[in-house]
């Protein structure tokens, strides 16, 4: 096995536990900056061909959607011929609206 090879052997575990240790965020800048932070000397660009040699795909996180919460003053509603009134999260009282 020549150098280079070894050196990406050993590689592979510190990317790995990088990898692992963010939740499986980190992508190859990220893994490799934190890399650089613990002093190891190492390109972007392999740390990239090691993650995907290695099957290291980060997770992408998606953006929390709040629900939508109504105002306790909330006005009613219609709906088909009924009144639906919907405020302070006590649910929906509905009732029949102009004699129908």
């Amino acid at each position: 096995m020549s150098a280079t090879e070894q050196r990406r052997e050993d590689l592979k575990p510190l990317v790995g536990f990088v990898f692992a240790e963010s939740g499986r965020i980190y992508g190859h800048r990220r893994a490799h900056a934190e890399l650089r932070r613990v002093g190891v000397e190492v390109d972007d660009e392999l740390v990239r061909k090691l993650m995907r040699q290695m099957g290291l795909v980060p997770v992408q996180l998606k953006p929390r959607r709040g629900l939508t919460i109504a105002e306790k003053t909330a006005a009613p509603v219609r709906v088909c011929g009924v009144v639906a009134g919907i405020g302070g999260g006590h649910g929906i009282a509905m009732g029949t609206f102009g004699g129908r």
